[in-house]
């Protein structure tokens, strides 16, 4: 926004070409990710010095939701499961130390209260649940090798047992459709992809 010097949301259109502004309030709008649909845009912005989550229809038309308030300016949203119903988020716990993250789950029915996905003691980010809704992909310095990020999958939602993907680095998971290859960024920005079962990986329970 030249007026106000803060970021929008805009939506490029990929077939015929053209670009079109979807937020338009002073605050700064950024982190974009897509309803399953494509019929909502969840958003973070910072509004009267608070963040929060947001959401608009991606028409364009109607007014933008507040889905959570009172973030902390790491918050960061992944994307919308089950039919919109839920939304993966990371952002910080008091029990972690400052610039540390957890995986959330936020419901977008009842009382709409947040729900830990995953909660350790080191930050894990960008988790991204796959199609089938059974795992979760998620990246985390826990290997304790200098920091260095590394990709895992863990069963979602119950968060029981982890396995590492990547071996000298990883970040950016994500699931092929049908949820039987993870990719991921490794190394120096080398685009890598993992084929395995998962049912093998973490046998379901009786």
């Amino acid at each position: 926004d030249p007026h106000h010097g803060t970021r929008d949301i805009w939506l490029l259109d990929l077939s015929r070409g053209g670009a079109s502004r979807l937020t338009f309030d002073p605050g700064a709008d950024d982190m974009p990710v897509w309803s399953l649909d494509g019929r909502q845009v969840a958003f973070k912005s910072e509004r009267n010095r608070s963040f929060g989550f947001y959401q608009k229809s991606s028409s364009g038309s109607g007014p933008e939701e507040l889905m959570l308030s009172g973030l902390n300016p790491g918050a960061v949203p992944y994307g919308w499961w089950r039919d919109g119903k839920l939304l993966v988020y990371s952002a910080s716990s008091p029990s972690l130390k400052a610039g540390e993250d957890d995986l959330w789950l936020l419901p977008w029915a009842g009382d709409r209260k947040p729900v830990p996905i995953l909660q350790m003691p080191f930050s894990q980010v960008q988790g991204a649940v796959s199609p089938d809704g059974h795992w979760i992909a998620y990246v985390s310095a826990e290997s304790g090798r200098g920091g260095q990020d590394e990709v895992y999958i863990s069963p979602f939602p119950s968060g029981d047992g982890k396995r590492q993907v990547s071996v000298s680095g990883g970040v950016e998971p994500q699931w092929r459709r049908d949820g039987n290859e993870l990719f991921f960024l490794a190394g120096k920005r080398d685009l890598m992809g993992v084929e395995f079962d998962t049912e093998r990986e973490f046998p379901p329970d009786d």
